[in-house]
């Protein structure tokens, strides 16, 4: 075979291996998120979660990461808050949103509307004795990535 200036192909293990990586990297960045969170350890730790009685926190990482098809990106302290990098319980969840639901009776049936179901679509942006919408919240999470729907 001829070649145009004396060019000949040369394949070596590296060159492959480099080629693979180079072609699966697309891959394996779609399943980016950081095994070494502590939102990762553990909520991704399904032992843990049933010991502590929380088994219904258990996330499973690289599952969660597909349904959001986006590498890692948000993490998940973009939309939640908290610190990835404490193990404490306390200190992991500093400065994140909780649950923020009327005590008892009508009011609470009023506020959740559909039901206790969908609570967790509204807890995380109500003042907490108003039960209004706090914009607030939304400037350090959401409106970070959907700046048009901070309005």
């Amino acid at each position: 075979m001829i070649y145009p200036l004396d060019f000949k192909p040369k394949a070596s293990v590296a060159g492959l291996l480099f080629l693979l990586a180079v072609l699966l990297a697309p891959a394996v960045a779609a399943l980016a998120y950081d095994p070494a969170s502590s939102c990762v350890a553990c909520h991704g730790d399904r032992e843990r979660m049933r010991a502590l009685g929380a088994e219904s926190m258990y996330l499973d990482p690289q599952r969660l990461d597909e349904q959001i098809g986006m590498g890692g990106v948000p993490t998940c302290v973009d939309c939640h808050l908290g610190n990835p990098r404490a193990f404490d319980k306390d200190r992991a969840h500093a400065g994140m949103f909780e649950a923020v639901l009327p005590l008892s009776g009508r009011r609470e049936r009023r506020a959740l509307g559909e039901g206790p179901r969908v609570a967790a679509l509204r807890w995380h942006d109500r003042e907490l004795l108003q039960l209004i919408y706090r914009p607030g919240l939304t400037t350090n999470t959401c409106v970070r990535c959907h700046p048009g729907d901070g309005d």
